[in-house]
């Protein structure tokens, strides 16, 4: 918020205040509704992909969502939604699945070590 504002000769108090969360307070319900709403945007996806589910995009969804609730009840009330709707976690997560999910810079780096190796 300065950086934005650093031209500026006053800064707006309540402007600052606001940018920083000051005041601002989740309840335990507030989080529940939350992080309710997120899963059943992505109920079916969830349901359907289960663990194969980009599940750190989510939770930085939540975060970016709402910077200033408290992270460790995001992902304790998250983790329990989570395991509610689709069940623990008892399957590893595939090399394949992994693959899928590769970025260009990491396909490239692969590529090329697995060609390096032969």
């Amino acid at each position: 918020y300065l950086k934005k504002n650093c031209s500026l000769a006053q800064i707006d108090q309540q402007d600052f205040e606001k940018q920083i969360g000051v005041g601002v307070n989740y309840t335990d319900d507030d989080i529940n509704k939350i992080v309710s709403t997120l899963i059943n945007q992505h109920k079916e996806e969830l349901l359907s992909q289960r663990y194969l589910v980009d599940i750190a995009a989510l939770l930085r969804e939540l975060r970016e969502a709402h910077p200033f609730a408290d992270g460790a009840k995001l992902i304790k009330t998250f983790n329990a939604e989570i395991e509610s709707l689709i069940g623990p976690q008892t399957e590893a997560v595939s090399y394949t699945h992994l693959r899928a999910h590769e970025t260009g810079r990491n396909l490239v780096c692969r590529l090329l070590l697995e060609k390096k190796k032969t």
